[in-house]
């Protein structure tokens, strides 16, 4: 063997581990687990409450964490909390089975 095809032998295996470095690391990234968030509890700023037959109340406001869904519990916090059913959830005139944070909505609720 002369030294010109020891020189491609050698360079070529050095390359294939170069590579097989390069391919296991990002199999190595690629398998981590992406960290997830606790769930956190539903927090609704309301701007502005509407009564509707004097049986329902219609909250519109910013779902600020968390998420609610169609019949969930709610607790109204004030002077006075009070524990309450969701009846619909309503955004830009559409009902929605669920809310998350981030979107302006509007919640019928019971009594």
């Amino acid at each position: 063997m002369d030294g010109q095809n020891w020189v491609i032998v050698f360079g070529m295996k050095f390359m294939l581990a170069i590579f097989a470095i390069f391919v296991f690391s990002i199999l190595a990234v690629a398998q981590k687990p992406t960290p997830t968030q606790a769930p956190q509890p539903f927090l609704m700023a309301v701007e502005d409450a509407f009564y509707i037959n004097g049986q329902r109340l219609v909250a519109t406001g910013r779902v600020e964490r968390g998420s609610i869904k169609t019949g969930e519990t709610v607790e109204m916090v004030g002077s006075n909390p009070t524990k309450t059913i969701t009846v619909s959830v309503t955004a830009f005139k559409q009902m929605l089975t669920e809310a998350k944070a981030g979107d302006n909505v509007g919640l019928l609720l019971k009594g």
